[in-house]
């Protein structure tokens, strides 16, 4: 692990223990973030509603409400899946430029959602966002 990885952990622990009633956390363009970053916030903020990156936040995050993974590129159907199968009151999700997302995992995690962004996913059908339009008329779907 080189040094900026580990002064980046340690950090988001201290953040985390420090701050166990985080509710919104946003780690847009913090390129050294490691899953265990996440995890470890995910694991110190029960109360957490807001985060822009994916790991155990599935897992550990059933109050989540809004996941912005807008350009993270190494996300795929499996993580999606993951959070369409625990985070019951998401309302928002962003996969902006997430190209290993397919039609099967966006079919699964839209039940709730009030938005939808899938812009430049090369890997969505133009039928799965026509079927995503005709079925869930309520939802906001940004393409």
């Amino acid at each position: 692990m080189s040094s900026s990885k580990r002064y980046c952990f340690a950090s988001m622990s201290e953040i985390a223990r420090q701050c166990s009633n985080l509710q919104t956390l946003s780690l847009s363009c913090c390129r050294n973030i490691t899953d265990l970053s996440v995890m470890e916030v995910a694991r110190e903020c029960p109360n957490l509603h807001t985060l822009d990156r994916i790991s155990e936040v599935a897992r550990r995050c059933s109050n989540l409400q809004t996941l912005n993974l807008r350009g993270c590129r190494n996300i795929t159907d499996q993580s999606v899946s993951e959070v369409a199968r625990r985070c019951a009151n998401l309302q928002s999700l962003n996969l902006d430029h997430c190209n290993n997302i397919t039609d099967a995992s966006v079919s699964a995690v839209v039940g709730g959602l009030h938005t939808l962004s899938l812009r430049m996913c090369s890997n969505i059908t133009s039928a799965c966002k026509d079927a995503l339009r005709q079925s869930h008329t309520k939802l906001q779907l940004k393409v």
